[in-house]
């Protein structure tokens, strides 16, 4: 039985006696080179054989990738359950607790108050250090969709500041009714 499998080559790399990467043992083939020689990594005088075919200047921690410490993940769910937010702060928390320095920016609509009312407890009590939160409502008479919210956890230094410079003039030109305004707090953290 034959199957087909897909193999995928992500890079190519080769560490050896003979040298550092796959250019390098290349050469030092062609040219005949031995990598064979006097152990100098630990004192072989004890053991019968005191060659053998050390890799010199390797230091595995420069071929390793960064560990991830920043990082923006852009949420905009459909909104078309009823659970959607319970739902959301369940996910958005557990994704959290996985990768603790990522940013997490999340958009909603602002139809049901008392419904982002309990989504916005909801993360307030669930121990992430720093949430921002910032609601934009253009008032009454404007649409189905009146008003919408970002929830930013673990939001950039200045965020809040500079949120506040924008969204001050953003809502004297866009609010077409009453009701309509901007609101720019911490549901925990900085005040």
């Amino acid at each position: 039985m034959v199957t087909n499998r897909r193999v995928v080559v992500t890079g190519i790399g080769l560490v050896s006696s003979l040298g550092i990467g796959t250019e390098a043992n290349w050469a030092a083939l062609l040219a005949g080179t031995s990598g064979v020689a006097t152990i100098t990594k630990f004192d072989a005088s004890r053991f019968a054989t005191r060659i053998a075919g050390e890799v010199k200047g390797f230091d595995l921690a420069a071929y390793l990738p960064p560990k991830e410490r920043r990082g923006l993940v852009l949420i905009d769910p459909p909104f078309e359950q009823p659970d959607e937010f319970s739902r959301l702060a369940h996910t958005i928390v557990k994704a959290w607790r996985k990768w603790a320095t990522g940013v997490y920016m999340l958009w909603y609509p602002i139809k049901d108050r008392r419904a982002v009312g309990a989504f916005a407890g909801a993360l307030a009590a669930s121990g992430t250090p720093k949430i921002l939160r910032a609601e934009l409502a253009v008032g009454a008479g404007a649409g189905e969709l009146e008003a919408a919210g970002l929830v930013i956890i673990n939001p950039p230094w200045r965020l809040a500041e500079e949120l506040k410079i924008l969204l001050d003039p953003l809502a004297r030109v866009l609010v077409r009714g009453p009701g309509g305004g901007y609101r720019l707090d911490w549901l925990r953290g900085e005040a």
